[in-house]
């Protein structure tokens, strides 16, 4: 056995912000501190790679000027913390991890532009791949803005008890909602002041937007309810089935707020659990 690389992405608590933005349709993900983690030997055990997977390993050997055929030599094991069909990243996650992990094994350190541009190749792909919150076209890969890092905050995922297949959901899709520009300004504006009131007021916006899109049961209860107890807002999955809700780090009652939301049993969200709003971007670990 050869060479061993460990690479991890995180996932998210859906965006801050999805829709119309100057016209065009773009995100802004909420990255938290869940992980897909790849394995990638050389002349190790073969193990069976699911497609994206497999796919990502080989436009990254693409990518790096290797040849196809040098797959068969590379083990590659995916494993993932990060719930499936719930809009919470995981097949960015995925393949982000697989692409990072590949490339390190060959000496290359992907940088984010690149990974952004094989993970589109594959699929709509999230701005988790970036360390610092970002408006990014998540068709092409187009970088449309880097608004600067997250501040300190918290969000508590009500983890949606179905699944939803994203890239058919998009096929079915009658409607983006309304411009999101002015959500949108708010949010950078947020970012650049470390507001965790303005980030969240942003998020919100664009949560209910979303409502005339996939709505999510009992938002309004649940915000209502998080706002009652010291949240400063929420998020969605806006192409998933789960809703965060966001905490100030500095003043929230993290605890307070999910004992509140373990004990409420809201059937369509079966898991309550709390996570952080992280700054960072694929890696080897």
């Amino acid at each position: 056995m050869g060479k061993k690389i460990i690479a991890r992405s995180q996932a998210s608590c859906g965006e801050f912000i999805q829709g119309i933005i100057g016209g065009k349709e773009l995100i802004v993900s909420c990255p938290i501190d869940m992980y897909s983690y790849a394995c990638v030997e050389v002349d190790g055990p073969i193990y069976p790679l699911a497609k994206k997977a497999k796919e990502a390993a080989v436009r990254t050997l693409d990518f790096i000027g290797e040849k196809k055929e040098v797959l068969d030599r590379l083990s590659i094991q995916v494993h993932s913390d990060i719930p499936v069909g719930k809009g919470m990243g995981s097949s960015t996650a995925d393949i982000a991890a697989v692409c990072t992990a590949v490339a390190a094994v060959f000496g290359v350190q992907l940088e984010s532009t690149e990974l952004s541009h094989i993970a589109v190749s594959i699929e709509p792909t999230d701005s988790t791949i970036f360390d610092k919150i970002t408006l990014f076209d998540s068709r092409n890969g187009t970088v449309i803005e880097p608004l600067g890092k997250a501040p300190d905050m918290y969000v508590i995922v009500l983890e949606g008890r179905d699944r939803l297949d994203t890239i058919e959901f998009h096929k079915i899709k009658k409607h983006s909602g309304h411009p999101l520009d002015e959500a949108y300004r708010l949010l950078r504006s947020g970012i650049e002041k470390g507001s965790v009131e303005d980030v969240a007021s942003a998020s919100t916006m664009s949560a209910l937007n979303n409502q005339r899109i996939l709505p999510k049961p009992y938002i309004d209860f649940i915000l209502d309810s998080a706002i009652a107890r010291g949240a400063a807002g929420i998020t969605v999955a806006h192409t998933g089935t789960s809703i965060g809700v966001l905490v100030d780090g500095r003043k929230g009652d993290m605890e307070r707020i999910e004992d509140f939301f373990v004990h409420s049993h809201i059937t369509d969200y079966y898991k309550v659990y709390g996570r952080k709003i992280i700054n960072s971007k694929p890696e080897v670990v």
